[in-house]
């Protein structure tokens, strides 16, 4: 596959793996990670401690998932409703939702990736959200000095 003259492959990052599958277990074993910090005993104060359900609904809880690189947003909310969206991603745009593997129609605009069943089943729940195009005020040009900042 072509993209702007570059070669992009399905490279093995490392025994094996491609970086796909890479992505795909690690993006689980962060979730799995987060679900620890469940336990008693956490005492890092940057994990966010989850409340039970009956608490939760007393006290609402805000978790935001950070993706340091390897996320491409357009894969994971998908703009389906936005023709551009497949005009300029003519072999990379995830199908629509009435095709095998397309979209989990969220709106008639916006739908998840078919991998993402799961947080599919939380917004409609209406127990997340997805929060795009947002920034940060933070006055830097650099790229490392604005992920440091939205790290924090």
């Amino acid at each position: 596959m072509e993209l702007s003259g570059h070669q992009i492959t399905q490279e093995p990052v490392g025994m094996g793996t491609t970086r796909r599958q890479f992505i795909k277990q690690t993006g689980s074993l962060a979730l799995g990670a987060a679900g620890l910090s469940v336990l008693p005993g956490s005492l890092d104060p940057h994990t966010v401690l989850a409340a039970s359900d009956a608490e939760s609904s007393a006290r609402p809880t805000l978790v935001v998932l950070y993706l340091r690189g390897g996320s491409d947003p357009l894969s994971t909310l998908v703009p389906y409703g936005d023709q551009t969206y497949y005009n300029i991603r003519p072999t990379i745009a995830i199908p629509g939702p009435d095709t095998p593997q397309g979209v989990i129609p969220l709106s008639r605009y916006f739908g998840f990736h078919p991998s993402m069943a799961g947080l599919a089943r939380l917004y409609k729940k209406k127990l997340m959200a997805a929060v795009i195009n947002t920034g940060s005020t933070h006055p830097t040009r650099s790229h490392f000095d604005a992920q440091d900042f939205m790290e924090r």
